[in-house]
């Protein structure tokens, strides 16, 4: 009795617990498995998020299999940071990825490891961009980039606080060495001086250009000057005519409008206001817009064409045009509507031929006998 006791009390328990291993073991090695089959690839990564969640509640096995994953991924990242690329988005990635879980769990050499190249991979990518900067070089592109990028938390965070005011500064003189160098190549005596403030000042508005030179105020001043300048020299010729349709035009179907200008300044844009409402600003070359009479209700409407140069100046021409009321079939015809027996013989029946248009003939074109 009393052995059949001492094998219960120290037997049994050990095959309850290997009873148990035999349950929990395969799962252990099944996320083991998982865990290893991850690759360092970039779209791997929401798969150690994923087992983030409850990584430190499982095996030891597995917590290693982790940790030596998440360094590896994290690793193959930095390695793979390119300051060729002028996309920074590898850079803000591996950022991001850093303020995740996965990344407590690196070994310290990889910490290190990224720590450094992050840091170092900013500044090339920072000197590579600054290189292609210069006032001979039209391309933009540089100097917006790094406007951007100085903007990013990898910028913040990884360059020192007096490389970022340097840097700063840097950017903010050749950009405005820049625009010096266009200011002073406009020959206000050239036929194309007009083209090239234009130009330059299309140039100044885009977003980076306004922030990086937001307190040079005097070159606003500076290219109203040469812009003056080139009037004095140039007679500024503007004039704009609506070819089509013509003043009084019954509008009945859907009628394009077109228009002839003539500038000695290039043409920037125009605008067509229909009823004295803008309904389109077309700044492409070829400049078109339809009158779709069923969009509007009956009436007489203002169509008017205002073309703007590229010095700001600005010219319009418009006419009358009508959008009737009536209707073919309603046995009522609506000559001051543009009805005629040409057009609707139902409403405006003729007792002999129907002539518009010729002489002889009444208000809707029946010959007057």
């Amino acid at each position: 009795m009393k052995k059949t006791a001492l094998f219960l009390a120290i037997i049994l328990p050990s095959l309850l617990i290997f009873g148990c291993q035999q349950q929990l073991f395969p799962a252990s090695v099944k996320l083991t498995e998982q865990i290893n089959s991850i690759t360092t690839s970039p779209g791997d990564f929401g798969a150690l998020i994923n087992i983030s969640a409850f990584i430190s509640t499982q095996s030891d096995d597995a917590k290693n299999a982790f940790a030596n994953k998440s360094s590896a991924w994290f690793r193959a990242q930095a390695e793979a940071l390119n300051p060729q690329d002028s996309n920074f988005s590898s850079f803000e990635n591996l950022y991001e990825a850093q303020q995740t879980e996965p990344w407590k769990w690196v070994d310290r050499d990889t910490n290190i490891f990224n720590e450094n190249i992050l840091k170092n991979r900013t500044y090339q990518w920072v000197d590579l961009r600054f290189s292609k900067v210069s006032v001979n070089n039209e391309d933009l592109t540089p100097v917006r980039e790094l406007w951007l990028f100085q903007k990013t938390d990898v910028y913040e965070n990884y360059v020192d606080t007096e490389a970022k005011k340097m840097q700063r500064y840097a950017l903010k003189n050749a950009t405005l060495e820049w625009v010096l160098h266009r200011i002073n190549k406009i020959d206000v005596s050239s036929s194309s001086a007009m083209q090239d403030i234009g130009s330059l000042s299309g140039r100044l508005e885009q977003d980076f250009m306004r922030e990086i030179l937001a307190d040079q105020i005097w070159m606003e001043g500076r290219i109203t000057n040469l812009t003056e300048q080139v009037k004095t020299k140039h007679s500024v010729i503007l004039s704009v005519n609506i070819t089509s349709p013509s003043n009084g035009t019954f509008i009945k179907t859907r009628t394009p409008i077109s228009f002839s200008y003539n500038s000695s300044l290039g043409i920037r844009l125009a605008k067509i206001y229909f009823g004295n409402i803008l309904v389109d600003t077309d700044t492409s070359p070829i400049y078109e817009w339809t009158i779709y009479p069923r969009e509007y209700v009956p009436g007489i409407y203002n169509l008017s064409v205002q073309a703007v140069d590229n010095s700001y100046n600005n010219a319009s021409d418009s006419v009358v045009v009508i959008i009737p009321g009536e209707s073919c079939g309603n046995r009522r015809c609506d000559y001051e509507y543009g009805e005629t027996c040409a057009v609707c013989q139902e409403d405006c029946r003729c007792s002999t031929e129907c002539s518009p248009g010729k002489i002889g003939t009444n208000s809707i074109g029946c010959l007057i006998s």
